[in-house]
This record gives structure tokens, sequence and C-alpha cells, in this order.
């Protein structure tokens, strides 16, 4: 009743009724009763002859206005709701789907089965099914009282899906498996039109010949359309059936171009609207079943793909017999567009992943290392610099799945390797004659090698951050090739040695730094740090670096502490704060250093006002020296001879920390009165200010200035402390001289150690002079060389001649100090793993303890030296074999 009085409230004014009304002023009659056969036959000649109408004039007739939509639901609506057995609202359902299949069989399929298998065919069956709807669409209006309540009451199927089960019946089951091939076929023509256009941009000879394929999936000229079926296309195509085309002659292959060019611009032109009927061809399949899509997969897209697989494999054979990798790549990405656009227009979106899937496998995936490493493969893109090439290489397989990610950067880590390698091949010595020293090495290419490397690792960062995207395979696979070129050696030097050396050119006085802008040498820090990375032993770097930095701040030679601090910052950052603590701790002594010596003359000068005591100068023919490095205490017998500050001298002493400053040998030297007073006055103020710590001087890294007199010229000699010690010796004997046994005596020197001082102060230097000259004898005399002559007023006497061998056995001794903290960090380590796991088996031991040390202590150890450590520790009581476990241990607490 509720839908009665609505669409009573819609009829009113209407000039059509199904009531019959009384003379004015009369009451109303009951509505007249309506047979089925009158009110079908009012149906079937207002209604659906006029839609049949509509459809034969294609269009050009009038639809249904308002008024004659009104008047057919009207009558459909009191047929339904009339007394029964007047009520026709089953046999309407059922006769509104006789018509339906009535029209298609009597109409719509003998249109259908007249078109032969083609083009046309395939625009009669659109044709058809727009007509079908439009049919559907009216007579589900007309009839929707009954869509809306007979059909949701009885859980029936509605007259949309009555509609379309009569079309699937009538027409889609008898015609589908011949819709599907001829389908095929232009889809498969359309494949073809496209790269024919590609292949004739990129390679127009071998193409000529083929431009009929360009023109469309439809001809309006020939009824069977312009391209014949799959099996002879594909054939004349992929093969590249003869070879008239490459013979032509220049001004034959013009005409054949701008012949197909034209025919080209004509399929350009038609190309949307063809597809439109393609798309609106396989919308048929889809409305099959619009909600699973069980029809449109299995009759459809299964065909599809497995058309897709085959063409494009064809396709991928055709290019890679005619193209080197670049060119090929640029075809597969066209083909891949193509491809991407085709399915945007034509399939169902669920079909898009499947497809494109199926292309790149057969295009690309298939046959990947072919294509790499075939002509101007990927070895030639990386040599070469090809960005573009590598960027559409990485762009066409990134979607292919991680293995074909894979292979392309094993062959990036590849090429990474063999350049590495050539730039350590290039640097060692070509007969094989391995180098006896830091100095050598970097004279064979230290800085060279370096920069090399520095040069390929930004530039395949660069590979790897541009064309490739960041991927962290590729960043991966670059990590992996240039730790095994970094961890390499050359000619026994290792390259983060080489890496040490450079970082010592750069931040010492008259370096690499000198002129050069900050922002260059903050750049070539970067890079020198980002190398540094891929060292496997940074503790090796870190013991050499340590070397380098003692020598630059005690000889004060550091370019900018600025710049120290700067590096030991991004190690640190890089590292970690416990890899730099030494090396920041001996940034530090150097600055503490200053202010005690500052305070030391503060401190003295103090004293000496407390005391009351005043001190005459002496006069010498040197000026005391005016720099030193610490040693052990003065005796206080020592404390009443004059002091430095006393005799116009100056002194600085440097407080070197033992645990973060490289070791010195125990030295025995005994120094001038005065100097050793000075020294026992340090040492006082020192204890007074840090109790319970003791100084050991180092006289070898000391440097003194000492100032002579030759030929009434005066000059200023910088020495080591061992040096200055030799020359105060000798001004004691004044022009008479001193033999070697006396000098030796007086300064308790070791007999090779004052043989090296005086080579240089004797050879290099021709401070001194030696009688005899020839020899080397306990008994020769030194004298002053009174004919010494120089254009400089200040000379820096070299601290040694280099000893055979010397810079090696120096060499071997940091290394022998490396290899001792290795073991201390290799017990400390088995020590904490097994004090938190009590008992463990061997393999897990020795798998913790390479994780704890190569993430504290920055190496990667050896599973023999770990051994080593066990069976050390056991001797020792920590830990025994566990005899439960077999092959465990157990700690001992």
């Amino acid at each position: 009743m509720a839908g009665r009085h609505q669409y009573s409230r819609v009829m009113e004014g209407s000039s059509t009724s199904a009531l019959d009304e009384s003379p004015a002023g009369g009451r109303r009659r009951k509505p007249r009763t309506i047979t089925l056969e009158e009110g079908w036959g009012r149906i079937y000649r207002e209604g659906i002859q006029k839609l049949h109408r509509v459809i034969k004039e294609k269009g050009s007739g009038r639809q249904f206005s308002n008024e004659e939509h009104v008047k057919l639901y009207t009558l459909v609506y009191n047929m339904c709701n009339q007394q029964a057995p007047h009520c026709y609202t089953g046999k309407l359902y059922t006769l509104f789907g006789k018509s339906v299949r009535h029209y298609l069989n009597k109409v719509s399929l003998p249109a259908i089965q007249e078109r032969p298998p083609g083009a046309y065919l395939v625009r009669e069956v659109v044709s058809q099914w727009d007509d079908h709807c439009l049919i559907s669409r009216w007579m589900c209006n007309f009839f929707d009282y009954v869509n809306r309540f007979y059909v949701r009451r009885g859980s029936l199927a509605t007259l949309e899906q009555v509609c379309t089960t009569a079309f699937k019946t009538a027409i889609f089951d008898p015609i589908h498996r011949k819709l599907t091939s001829t389908l095929m076929a232009l889809i498969l023509a359309d494949r073809e039109a496209v790269a024919v256009q590609h292949d004739r941009r990129s390679m127009p000879l071998l193409v000529q010949g083929e431009g009929t394929a360009a023109m469309g999936l439809f001809d309006d000229h020939d009824e069977k359309g312009v391209f014949p079926p799959p099996s002879s296309s594909s054939s004349s195509r992929l093969g590249g059936g003869g070879g008239g085309g490459v013979a032509a002659s220049a001004s034959q292959h013009d005409r054949s171009l701008a012949n197909s060019d034209t025919k080209a611009s004509r399929a350009e032109r038609g190309g949307a609207n063809q597809r439109i009927t393609v798309r609106k061809a396989i919308n048929v399949y889809i409305a099959m079943d619009s909600v699973n899509l069980i029809i449109y997969r299995n009759t459809l897209e299964t065909t599809i793909i497995k058309d897709t697989a085959e063409w494009y494999t064809s396709r991928c054979s055709y290019l890679l017999s005619r193209l080197n990798c670049p060119q090929f790549l640029k075809e597969a990405e066209a083909d891949v567009a193509a491809e991407e656009q085709r399915i945007t227009d034509l399939f169902h979106a669920t079909s898009r992943n499947k497809i494109l899937a199926v292309v790149r496998e057969k295009l690309l995936k298939t046959r990947q290392m072919e294509i790499l490493k075939g002509q101007m493969g990927l070895h030639a893109l990386l040599n070469h610099s090809k960005i573009q090439d590598l960027a559409r290489l990485y762009k066409l397989y990134s979607p292919c799945g991680h293995s074909s990610l894979v292979n392309i950067a094993q062959i990036v880590r590849e090429h990474v390797s063999n350049k590495g390698a050539r730039i350590l091949a290039d640097a060692r010595d070509p007969r094989g004659r391995s180098s006896s020293s830091r100095n050598s090495a970097a004279a064979a290419g230290g800085d060279g090698v370096v920069a090399e490397l520095v040069r390929l690792h930004e530039h395949c960062l660069g590979l790897v951050e541009g064309p490739f995207q960041g991927s962290p395979l590729f960043h991966k696979s670059l990590k992996e090739a240039l730790e095994d070129v970094v961890n390499s050696r050359v000619n026994d030097v290792s390259v983060g040695e080489m890496l040490a050396g450079r970082f010592h050119h750069i931040l010492k006085k008259g370096g690499a730094s000198k002129g050069a802008p900050p922002e260059k040498l903050n750049q070539e820090i970067s890079q020198l740090v980002a190398l540094f990375g891929y060292l496997t032993d940074k503790d090796h770097f870190a013991e050499f670096y340590r070397n380098d930095l003692a020598w630059r701040l005690l000889h004060n030679k550091s370019a900018s502490m600025d710049m120290e601090r700067v590096v030991i910052g991004k190690l640190k950052y890089s590292c970690g704060a416990q890899y730099t603590s030494k090396i920041e701790g001996m940034v530090s002594d150097a600055k503490t250093s200053i202010e005690s010596s500052a305070e030391f003359g503060k401190w003295v000068k103090a004293r000496a006002s407390r005391s009351n005591k005043s001190t005459k100068s002496s006069s010498l023919s040197s000026s005391p020296p005016n720099d030193s490095a610490i040693a052990s205490g003065a005796t206080r017998r020592e404390q009443a001879s004059p002091l430095l500050f006393d005799l116009g001298g100056d002194f600085n002493a440097r407080v070197l920390t033992s645990g973060f400053w490289p070791s010195h040998p125990e030295e025995n030297l005994v120094l001038p009165d005065y100097m050793t007073a000075t020294l026992g006055e340090f040492e006082k103020y020192y204890m007074d200010k840090f109790r319970r710590r003791r100084l050991k001087w180092i006289h070898s890294v000391a440097t003194v200035t000492i100032g002579a007199t030759f030929k009434s010229r005066a000059y200023e000699f910088s020495v080591n402390g061992f040096q200055a010690a030799v020359l105060l010796a000798l001004n004691e004997h004044g022009e008479t001289g001193a033999t070697i046994a006396t000098i030796r005596r007086r300064t308790q020197l070791e007999a090779g150690v004052l043989k090296r001082v005086l080579l240089c102060l004797v050879v290099k230097s021709k401070i001194l002079r030696k009688s005899p000259a020839k020899d080397y004898n306990d008994s020769d005399r030194i004298f002053p060389n009174r004919s010494f002559a120089s254009a400089q007023r200040r000379l820096k006497v070299p601290s040694h001649i280099p000893a055979k061998e010397k810079k090696s056995k120096s060499r071997k001794a940091m290394m022998a100090v490396v290899s001792e903290d290795r073991k201390g960090a290799l017990e400390c380590a088995i020590v904490r793993i097994m004090k938190s796991r009590v008992k463990i088996r061997h393999k897990d031991l020795i798998q913790q303890v390479i994780s704890l040390v190569a993430t504290r202590n920055q190496f990667r150890p050896d599973p023999r030296q770990i051994k080593q450590s066990i069976e050390s520790l056991m001797a020792r009581e920590y830990l025994e074999r566990d005899s439960n476990m077999g092959d465990g241990y157990r700690y001992l607490a």
C-alpha cells in the first residue's frame, strides 16, 4: 500500500490514468480490470516495438518521453496490483525474459553470425551488446515495480541478471571462442603495429617493408581488417623475413618511410576509437560475471596471458639478434610502456599485474644474463658511465623481482672489484720487489693509491645513489667489493696504512692542506673517512694514525688543531667514542701541556721571590735548550744547581698520558746539571699538583734549540734531546774536542745510538768534524767544524740517518703492539661471554666472540686466534671443558 500511495502522488495531474472518473460532482468508480492479453499487448506495442524501431534506425528515432515512460510504468504497476486472479506479476516477470530472449535469438544472433571472423565481427558484437543494454535499461525501467517487490520477495534473479543471462545463453556462449580468437588477433596486431613503429625509429633499415602493420586495429575499407591471423603476421615480423629491405637504396628507403609514416599517422588518428571498440568487446566478457569475473578470467585472460608470453618470447629473440644492450633496453622500455598503456586501454584492472609480470618475465628476465653480458653489456655501461642506460636498466628490472637485481648487483660488484684490483696492481712494483719502509711505499704511490680509491668510491657511490636509486642491495654489493679492495696490501703495505699516511700528509704543516681552501679539505677528509669505513682491521689504522699524530703534536707540525678535531669527530661518528678515546686523549694532553708549562713558569717565579734569591746569568757560547719531553726524576743534590730560567733559557714540558701515546723504549741519558735541576723542579711542581703520578722523561722526542757562532755568524740549530746532549758535552771541551769514548761516558748513550747521532752531526749537517774522517773508532776525536757555513740562519738537524730496515722494524713494532692489544681484547670478550652464559658450545662461543670483537674493537679476529685465547684462559683456570657438552666450555667463577 505504501508503494501504491507513493505512486498515486506521482500521477496527480497526469493526462493518463487507469482509473475511470465519474462525471463532475459524481463519486469514483472502481478501477477497470486489465487482462493479461490487453496489458501485455499495450506494453509490446507501445514499449518493446518502439525500442526495436529506435535500434533499427540507429538512434535516429525518438526514444521515450517522461509521459510515455510513466504511462507504461503505471500500466505494469496496475497489472501487478489487481485483485486475484488478475494479479499478473509472475507472468509479467516470465514474459519479460521471453521478450529479451526472443529479440536476441531472432535479431542479434543472426546479425552476428553473418559477420566473418575479424574486426567487423567485434564491431557487430559490440553493436548488439549496446542494443541489448539499451533494451534492458528501458525494459527494467518499465518493469521496475516487479524488480523492487516481486523479485525481492521471491529471492529471484533481478531483471538485470535475467537480461545478462539471456545474452550469455543466446549470444556469448555460441560465439565466445570465435570472438576470443578474433580479439587475440587484433591485440597481437596492435602489439606488432606499435613495435614496428618503435623499430622504425631505432633500426629503420631492418623494418623496411613492414610499414603496413602500423595502420591500426581496423580498416574501414577491408571487411577482414588489415591484420592477418597471428600465425602469419608474427612470423613475418619477428623473423625479419626477407632481406630486400636491408639492401634497398637510400631513395627507396626514404619513399618507403614516407609512405609508412602516412599510414602510421592515419593509424594514430584512429587508434583511440579503435581501442575503445576492443575495450567494449572485452567489457562483454566482464559483464557476463561482473562480481567474480570467472568468465573473463577463464575465457579471455588466460588466453591473453598465453599469447602475450609467446609474443614477447619471440620479441626478445628478435631484438637480441639485432641490437646491443643499450638499444635493447630502449626498445624494451618502449614495449613495456606500450603494454602498460594497452592494458589500461583494453583490459580489466585485475589483469594488469598478471600481464606485466609475463611481459617482464619473457622480455627481460628469462634471458637476463645474455642481455647483461652481450654486446655493450653492463660492464661496458659501467666503464663508460652511461647513466641514462643504467637508470633504464634498473627501472626495467626493479619490478622483476629480487633475483633479477641480484644478478645486476653481482656484476656491479665484479666491476668495482676489478677496478680496485687494477689500481692496486698498478701500484705494485712490477718486478715484485717488496718495499722496505712506509716512505718507499708512499714513493711507490701510496697517496696516489688512496686518491685513486677515493675516486673509485665516489664514482661507484654516485652510480648507486643515482641510476640505482640508493638500493640497499647495490649498497651492499659496493660495500663488499670495496672491503675486498681496501683490505688488500700493496708490497706488504696495507691500504689502511696508506690511508693513515694520507691523513698525515693533509694534517701536517706544509702538506696537502697548504693553500687549499677549507671546503676542499673538508670534502677530502669526508671522502677519506668514507673509505676508512670499509677497513676491516681498523685497529691497524688507529696505530699508524696515533704514531703520525704523536709526531705532529710533539714537533708542533700540526697545520690546524681545528682540522685535527674535525677528523677525530668524523672517526668518532663512524666507529664510536671507544675507538677515538686514545686519540682524543693525545689532543687533550697537548692542550693541557701548554697550560702546565705556563703554570710551571709562574710557580718557579713565585718560589724564587719567596726565597728572595737572585742568580746571576752565566755566559755560554751556546744558548740552553728550550724544549724537552718527560723523563725520570732528579736528586736533591741536583736541585741546588741553577735552572734554565736562571741562565736565560726557556723550558716547556709536555706531559703525555702513557695509555694514550705510543710507547717508547727505556732511555739512559746524562744531561748537564742545570738541565737535570730544571727537570727536578718540574717533577716537584707536578707532584704537588697531581698526587700518585710518576713521570718518565723521553729525550728522543725532545726538541732543543741551540745557538752557535761559526765565522762570526750566529746560527740556531733545532736538534733532538740526544743531539743536544752530545753538543753540550762537546762544548765543555772547547776547541780541543773530545774522543767518542769520552762523549759516550759523559752522555751514557748506547754505542749504536751515539754512532747514529754523530753521523747526523758530522756527515749530514756538517756541524762537527771527525778525525780521522774515515772509519769509526772510540779513539776518534770530534771537533766543532769552524769552516761550517750556511745561507740559512736557522737550520733543522736531521734526527737520524735511516738505518737499513729501521722503518720496517718500526712497522713490525707497531704490528706487535696491535697483536698484543688483540690478544687482550679477545680474552676480555671470551670472559664477558662466559660470565653471562656460564656454559656454551665451542661453535657458539666463536661466533659470539667474532660479533662482539668486530663491534667493540673494530677488527675481525681469526678463529685460530680465538682458539689460542681460549687455551690460554683454560691454562690460567678461567674456564674449563664441560664433559657433559662434549665440545663445550664452563666458566670457573
